[in-house]
């Protein structure tokens, strides 16, 4: 006979007591560890790493549901999408979000279908609300696409050599260079 351990859900780092909502806001102020926030980064498509990050959130009820507002701070540190060094990303993002208790989603789903803007809802289960997911999501969404060590990247220099030698227009596009767009205008 073998015993298995019971599998525990992991508590978050950014967690709400709704049984505190009901003597008023709940407020988290709090670093982001940055083993946390390296790991929940660690799948983006060009190297990112945590030097610092901060959470002020401010939960408070709200027509059944709860509010959540704040800011998430970051220093992170990215590779320049052009040189592939080093380049420091900082990130101020305001958060303001609206979640609904799932047992009254649950209700209204045996009663009718959701509507597509019932889709789009964030929603929380139980006495405690886990916002793991909401920081990551934040900062995932206002990281740059294409971040960029500035205007003296050394990887801009090799880009307007490249572009000195490169005096002749292509011979395929050779033939737009005789367009009269003026004697075009007038017709």
């Amino acid at each position: 006979m073998t015993l298995r351990n019971k599998m525990t859900v992991p508590e978050g780092h950014f967690v709400v007591d709704v049984t505190l909502l009901r003597s008023g806001p709940v407020r988290i102020e709090t670093d982001i560890p940055v083993d946390w926030l390296t790991q929940e980064l660690s799948f983006c498509e060009y190297g990112i790493r945590s030097d610092h990050g901060r959470v002020t959130l401010v939960a408070e009820p709200c027509s059944g549901g709860v509010l959540v507002r704040g800011d998430i701070t970051t220093q992170l540190v990215a590779q320049c999408g052009i040189c592939l060094g080093d380049t420091p990303v900082a990130q101020k993002i305001n958060v303001s979000t609206y979640l609904f208790p799932k047992v009254a989603a649950a209700a209204e789903a045996e009663e009718a279908e959701l509507t597509p803007d019932e889709l789009d809802k964030e929603w929380y289960e139980g006495d405690r609300i886990v916002l793991d997911d909401l920081v990551r999501d934040h900062v995932m969404l206002e990281l740059p696409m294409n971040p960029r060590c500035g205007d003296d990247c050394p990887g801009l220099a090799a880009f307007e050599e490249a572009a000195k030698f490169k005096t002749d227009p292509d011979p395929r596009l050779a033939r737009l260079a005789t367009i009269d767009l003026a004697a075009k205008k007038e017709n």
